[in-house]
């Protein structure tokens, strides 16, 4: 893989300099690329390693590095009308709806099967990028 450092030589010739750094920004953009589809593929043989939780962090240890993937889910309501659907809940549902229609999901997870069923028939859940942390093992 070509690695650029720095941009080719400027010439006095608006048309030819052009030219060189077109090309020389093309070249980067073209290692960004394959650059960014390595890192994917080391991401999910990392994950594929250690696991990935839905919710939480799990870590592996080798003589050499500690590995963490944090899972994690997107949580978003399904409403146009935020006003309609506060309305539609009863007084009960409202502690686990904040005033800009986010999820509380403090309060969320800890409501009955009823509640969370009725909130979640307006909600959208999706699984977020898994965080991968890799740092140099320090003895434990």
């Amino acid at each position: 893989m070509e690695t650029h450092t720095h941009p080719p030589n400027i010439t006095h010739n608006p048309s030819n300099e052009l030219d060189k750094i077109a090309e020389y920004l093309k070249g980067l953009k073209d290692e960004q690329a394959r650059i960014k589809d390595l890192i994917a593929e080391a991401e999910e043989r990392v994950t594929a390693l250690v696991g990935v939780k839905e919710e939480g962090t799990i870590t592996q240890r080798t003589e050499s590095w500690k590995v963490s993937t944090t899972g994690g889910l997107n949580r978003s309501l399904d409403t146009h009308d935020p006003d309609v659907f506060k309305e539609s809940l009863g007084d009960e549902y409202r502690n686990f709806i904040t005033t800009k229609l986010a999820l509380n999901l403090r309060n969320f997870r800890t409501a009955t099967d009823d509640i969370k069923a009725k909130i979640m028939n307006h909600m959208t859940i999706k699984p977020r990028k898994v965080a991968i942390k890799i740092e140099p093992r320090e003895d434990d």
